[in-house]
């Protein structure tokens, strides 16, 4: 029993697993600061933020544990101290055949972080189809984008007064970060209708980006506190349905997409009911699904939701709110 045990440890690569574990706690030691950032970051719960977990219940892929634990072999699902490491040191800075450094301490590191891995990818299914489909495709959106010369720490790890690399790692979750990649505007443009734009000017890729179900929601409400109206809203994203190959294999299929892309951008008119004398309440909302539900957009289970601008548009005035991001726009062209 044990020397089958030793052998299933063996095939599965636990060796290799035990040290690349080992290398993330010296990383650590040697880079405190780093470290410290890092731990505060979506990647350092990649494996046990709640959400995933509970996606990863649902549909257990092998391929999903490979970008969320990439320290521990895909085909494994529990938590272990491998996979607890989320996207850790080695999984980025180390190649995966490392050989010693000329300093003795670090043994070959990229020079470079290379994102485009678990950041773009087909469905598990492509082989199937006639027509491979991407389930992220950030890397192409960005390739595309004007920041296209630029890498992804530009915006996600930026620097700091030392010159060392901000390792919290701003993502969706992070209002600041939301907000610097859009410019919104909104104004009144009849008794009942407001006008929203939105157009990319801090992101090198589409809003929202990544997972298959983010989405922008933009919304509006008359404000009446005696007599509550309900919303209108709109939601931004990749939609898909099913659809049938010519094998006859049932398979997801995107039917539209029409996230802020970089060279796009969107307008959208809202008739708000009962705005006709009263004043507007307006919001634009980044989203992260859990699932949907059916064709209705407003039964979809979220996981999370992190506000990026609106305002209120007062009646018979032309007010406007402009979110943050022009002001951080300004920011950045005076800085450079």
């Amino acid at each position: 029993m044990l020397l089958a045990i030793h052998l299933w440890l063996v095939a599965v690569g636990a060796q290799a697993i035990v040290d690349r574990v080992a290398m993330n706690v010296a990383c650590i030691g040697c880079h405190p600061i780093q470290a410290a950032q890092w731990e505060g970051s979506e990647h350092a719960t990649a494996y046990t933020d709640a959400p995933f977990q509970a996606a990863l219940l649902r549909e257990p892929q092998a391929f999903c544990r490979a970008c969320h634990a990439p320290e521990q072999d895909a085909r494994l699902s529990a938590i272990t101290p491998a996979s607890s490491i989320g996207v850790g040191c080695v999984g980025c800075h180390l190649d995966p055949v490392a050989t010693p450094g000329a300093d003795g301490r670090h043994l070959s590191m990229r020079a470079a972080v290379d994102c485009d891995g678990c950041h773009e990818f087909g469905f598990p299914d492509d082989a199937l189809r006639a027509h491979p489909l991407a389930m992220q495709r950030t890397v192409s959106e960005h390739r595309s984008s004007p920041f296209g010369d630029q890498g992804c720490a530009s915006c996600h790890l930026p620097r700091d007064a030392a010159g060392l690399h901000d390792h919290r790692i701003a993502v969706t979750r992070d209002p600041d970060t939301l907000a610097r990649a859009l410019a919104i505007a909104a104004e009144r443009v009849g008794p009942s209708r407001i006008r929203v734009r939105l157009a990319v000017v801090g992101a090198g890729h589409a809003v929202p980006t990544g997972d298959l179900f983010r989405r922008l929601e933009i919304g509006a409400m008359a404000i009446d506190p005696h007599d509550p109206q309900r919303p209108a809203r709109r939601w931004l994203g990749r939609r898909f349905a099913t659809r049938v190959e010519p094998t006859g294999i049932e398979v997801i299929a995107e039917v539209a997409d029409d996230r802020v892309h970089a060279d796009a951008p969107r307008e959208l008119v809202l008739e708000v009911p009962g705005a006709d004398g009263r004043d507007v309440v307006w919001w634009v909302s980044h989203q992260r699904v859990a699932f949907p539900r059916g064709d209705d957009p407003a039964a979809a289970v979220l996981d999370g939701e992190t506000p990026i601008g609106g305002g209120v548009l007062v009646h018979g005035g032309g007010s406007h709110f402009r979110a943050r991001a022009d002001h951080a726009r300004r920011d950045r062209d005076r800085d450079r």
